[in-house]
Formats: C-alpha cells, sequence, structure tokens
C-alpha cells in the first residue's frame, strides 16, 4: 500500500507548534516583557501576512510574552511605549545578522512545497534536540 503523502496544512500546524517551543525554550519559558512564567504565548516579530511567510518559522522571528503583554498591551492598546520597549528588547536578544536575515526573508514572497514543509520541520526537530541536549541558544546575543 503506497504512503499517504502529509498534508501541507497538517505540517504547518506541527511546525508552528515546534517554532512555539523553540521561541520559548530560548527564552528560558519568560515573558521577555515582565518575567511571568505562567500563560506563555510565542508571538511573532515580523508578522504572519502573506509576503512575509518565509519568517514563519524563524526562531530569531519570535518572543515569548504573557497573555497580558502579548494580547493586552501589544495588539489590544497597543502602547507606544511598550511596543517601543518590546522591539528596543527584541534588538538585545536577535543578534544583527540574524535581523538582517529576516527582513530580507521578509521581503520575498514564500510558496512552500511538502518537501520544503518537511525540511523545515526536520530542521526545527533537530534544534529543540539540541536545546534539550545542551541547552544551547540559537539566535541570540551573548
Amino acid at each position: 500500500m503506497k504512503k499517504r503523502r502529509p498534508r501541507p496544512g497538517t505540517i504547518k500546524k506541527r511546525l508552528d507548534a515546534l517554532w512555539s517551543r523553540l521561541v520559548r525554550e530560548r527564552d528560558r519559558h519568560r515573558c521577555i516583557m515582565c518575567g511571568k512564567v505562567e500563560n506563555l504565548q510565542a508571538h511573532h516579530w515580523f508578522v504572519r501576512r502573506a509576503r512575509s511567510m518565509a519568517v514563519r518559522w524563524v526562531v530569531e522571528n519570535g518572543a515569548t510574552l504573557c497573555y497580558y503583554c502579548h494580547l493586552c498591551q501589544l495588539h489590544r492598546y497597543a502602547d507606544r511605549a511598550f511596543v517601543q520597549r518590546f522591539f528596543n528588547t527584541m534588538n538585545d536578544i536577535v543578534d544583527a545578522e540574524a535581523q538582517e536575515r529576516m527582513e530580507d526573508l521578509a521581503r520575498e514572497p514564500a510558496k512552500f512545497s511538502v518537501e520544503d514543509l518537511l525540511m523545515i520541520e526536520a530542521d526545527l526537530t533537530k534544534r529543540l534536540g539540541a536545546y534539550t541536549v545542551s541547552g544551547i541558544v540559537f539566535g541570540r546575543k551573548a
């Protein structure tokens, strides 16, 4: 019997979960803004629009935020001072080279084949394994 080809939507959901977990691992399971450890969510620095899909699963494009900081402070009220503090914090976390790479990727439209998605999944899974084995922190300034 032929093995069934995975659906892109199914792979994307797995990639979203892996990406979220890697971002939270990198940030040591703490909100980067207030330090809370409960109700954590991963936030995309470069938004997940069609034109920035190329950075959707780039770990450096993520930030761990608690529910309040993510939805209330950053999205709902969008307090200018908070948003500026968020960007300053991300500049401290993500090195300049990774920021430039994401800016370049975000400008280019991205279409992923099933094979591309599976390669991204393998890479993220490998990175997650490195976290659990050695505590390596990717894309973060030393």
